[in-house]
């Protein structure tokens, strides 16, 4: 679970891009070791925010990880399979790189170079609440994918289960 300040009972901000190093230091405040094969599960507060009618809400403009060859080579050396994040693209939209403007650049990179699974848009806000209220921030997290033949991408049923 991940949150920039740390903490699960906020949301990132509006535009912020997510480093490599605050995934590691979020896991360090939470007492968590980040471990080969681990599903990352990011919350940002989007899902929250979209659903929250004072609150702005940009989607291209939401918070998400940023491309970087730090954070790609991190992907691929830890083996992660999937990242899990409240947000619509795991990454922010619209980023430059080298000077050049990119829409969703780590897309190519986890999908088609890393195969690494990509489920947006979960509502993680119960589990951040949970996990901040007992500091248990490990969870097994399984989905079952429709049954689709010939697709690429599918919706699928996540559960969590957690220890108390």
């Amino acid at each position: 679970m991940y949150n920039q300040h740390g903490s699960l009972r906020r949301r990132s901000s509006s535009g912020r891009h997510e480093r490599h190093k605050d995934l590691r230091s979020t896991a360090d405040a939470q007492g968590t070791d980040l471990e080969e094969r681990d599903i990352l599960l990011i919350r940002t507060g989007a899902v929250a925010r979209l659903q929250d009618p004072g609150a702005e809400w940009d989607p291209l403009n939401e918070p998400g990880l940023r491309f970087s060859e730090e954070l790609v080579w991190w992907l691929y050396e830890m083996d992660i399979p999937m990242i899990g994040p409240d947000n619509l693209a795991v990454e922010k939209v619209n980023q430059e790189i080298d000077g050049t403007e990119y829409v969703i650049p780590l897309h190519g990179v986890t999908l088609r170079d890393l195969g690494v699974y990509l489920n947006e848009i979960l509502w993680l806000d119960d589990l951040a609440a949970s996990c901040a209220t007992d500091g248990i921030y490990e969870v097994l997290y399984t989905a079952a994918p429709l049954h689709m033949e010939r697709a690429t991408g599918a919706p699928i049923n996540s559960l969590v289960l957690k220890a108390h």
